[in-house]
């Protein structure tokens, strides 16, 4: 196994406006609470102290000159916000809500720069989140969606993180970068994906999506899809109990899955690009499927059972996979295409057909 090394280059999040804040205005229409600006601006959301459907916005300062609301600075309390909250900000921003009770969704939009974290909230529908140029910077802490959770950022770069959190309908992020230096990074810890989770790093920059101790579980159906520059992919502890798939792109592609269950078939198409793939004490209830690509590729499988076939495809390259104490449950096929492949088997029981070509 050749040595891969990334390193995290971190994302420093600079509000991209001098030492002045802008006004908010914010407004209950329609039952639900709206918040908007084109300026730079800080504030925060709350409920903590206030009946059902009142918020307490609080500004706060950007550099050294506070937010205003309505042209105040003090904090306000709005009430009869029976449905949504939505936020619309087109200019640097950092945002935070707070033990929130949104009765349906809860809209956010931004733009430039962005901050926003969402903590111990519960959203009675969908939470959509949406970002465009320059950074993003989130982090959603202890929070349960009811419906679907959205994800839509192009820009720079972004560091999104999850935790603690129940995601009851679909989950979706989409992340797009420019060519960049700057690493972006989508982690999750400690959350529940009730049905479908889609990942579509699609951009130029390198992105590393990682799931961190404490362990995750995702009931529905995972699509992984990597984007064109190097990237790096830890589904490591992890519980799936539907189908995974993970598609690599362009670029160097580091994959790792160390001690995951998967409850049902899992397949890595490894892109184009050169690929080090690593998937080591697993459990796959059915097919396990690894397709490298045109470049040079790393496969490593150790400790593994399988509940039904194994099936490598190497493809054109000189690559290299290692099987070691793997039980697959019915055939094994190893497709090692035209190139000058080096395929080493170790303790590999296979109950099926064996097809190695």
């Amino acid at each position: 196994m050749r040595n891969a090394r990334f390193a995290l280059i971190p994302l420093t999040l600079v509000l991209a406006s001098s030492a002045i804040a802008g006004d908010i205005s914010v407004q209950v229409k329609d039952q639900s609470l709206r918040i908007e600006s084109d300026d730079p601006c800080a504030f925060t959301i709350t409920q903590t102290g206030l009946p059902f459907g009142s918020f307490r916005i609080t500004p706060k300062p950007v550099g050294t000159v506070s937010t205003t609301i309505n042209g105040t600075t003090a904090p306000l309390v709005f009430s009869g916000a029976n449905k949504d909250v939505r936020i619309d900000i087109e200019a640097a921003s950092t945002i935070a809500c707070e033990n929130l009770v949104v009765t349906r969704d809860l809209v956010v939009e931004t733009e430039e720069a962005a901050k926003f974290a969402i903590t111990n909230c519960l959203i009675g529908r969908d939470m959509v989140l949406k970002h465009e140029q320059e950074e993003l910077n989130l982090a959603i802490q202890t929070i349960l969606v009811q419906d679907d959770l959205t994800v839509d950022h192009e820009g720079v770069g972004y560091l999104i993180q999850i935790s603690n959190s129940l995601i009851r309908d679909d989950s979706k992020f989409e992340v797009e970068t420019p060519a960049s230096q700057k690493s972006s990074v989508l982690s999750f810890s400690e959350t529940d994906f009730e049905d479908k989770l889609t990942i579509d790093a699609k951009g130029k920059g390198p992105d590393f999506v990682s799931f961190q101790s404490p362990a995750s579980t995702v009931n529905g159906k995972v699509d992984i899809r990597l984007g064109e520059g190097s990237n790096f992919l830890d589904l490591s502890g992890t519980t799936f109990r539907s189908k995974v798939q993970v598609r690599g792109g362009d670029g160097f592609d580091v994959v790792r899955s160390i001690g995951t269950l998967i409850g049902s078939s899992a397949t890595f198409d490894l892109g184009d690009g050169k690929s080090d793939v690593e998937i080591r004490e697993c459990e796959i209830a059915s097919d396990l499927l690894v397709k490298g690509g045109e470049d040079l590729d790393d496969v490593e499988l150790i400790d593994l059972t399988i509940g039904d076939d194994l099936r490598i495809d190497l493809d054109d390259d000189n690559d290299v996979a290692v099987l070691t104490n793997i039980g697959v449950t019915d055939d094994l096929e190893i497709d090692s295409g035209s190139g000058a492949d080096d395929v080493l088997q170790t303790n590999v029981s296979v109950l099926g057909e064996t097809d190695v070509d």
